[in-house]
């Protein structure tokens, strides 16, 4: 799991690209929490959308036989996928494969 906490900076270069490619090299499911003020989240949510129409991010059923969405990923015809449009993590969490996969849970 990567964190990424965007109060008032603005996104690097390589955000999020290079974290998600990072992520996808572990075998296990991963996550990409990107933390901002609701102030910025409209705003943040347009440039992250924006970075992963133009990246390389792969479908669903590439790396996950299952996956802890609900939605799976498919590729487009141009080799892209539809980013969700949707605020937040823009899906829903398939409570029952995030509890299959969780190796350890720390409660703060």
């Amino acid at each position: 799991m990567f964190v990424e906490n965007k109060f008032w900076a603005g996104l690097t270069d390589n955000q999020p690209i290079s974290y998600l490619k990072q992520l996808a090299k572990y075998t296990q499911p991963t996550v990409l929490l990107v933390v901002v003020p609701e102030a910025r989240e409209q705003t943040v949510w347009r440039e992250l959308i924006r970075r992963l129409k133009g990246a390389d991010i792969s479908a669903t059923d590439r790396y996950y036989v299952q996956d802890i969405t609900q939605e799976r990923f498919t590729l487009n015809p141009d080799s892209t996928i539809d980013v969700p449009d949707r605020p937040g993590l823009g899906v829903n969490i398939d409570r029952g494969a995030l509890t299959n996969f969780t190796l350890r849970q720390i409660n703060l």
